[in-house]
């Protein structure tokens, strides 16, 4: 079985997302980018944990956070209509 293309971090954005243990989050990972709008629901989850993310108590989080969706967009940019 071929995984997706996520890395290990946009896996960990899932599981945190979904509140899953990664190796589940990877399973997910593999329905949800094989929908149609799958690149975008990762982006949101990824944003959603960002969101979530007290930057003023956890600075190397939200930095964290920052770093993996500017990955996801790198690799999956952002559809424009």
């Amino acid at each position: 079985m071929r995984l997706c293309e996520l890395n290990e971090e946009e896996f960990d954005a899932i599981a945190q997302h979904q509140r899953l243990p990664t190796i589940i989050a990877i399973e997910a990972a593999e329905k949800i980018m094989s929908e149609q709008d799958g690149e975008s629901k990762v982006r949101q989850m990824i944003e959603g944990d960002l969101v979530l993310t007290d930057r003023t108590t956890h600075y190397d989080q939200a930095t964290h956070w920052e770093h993996v969706l500017q990955h996801f967009n790198k690799t999956y940019p952002p559809q424009t209509i």
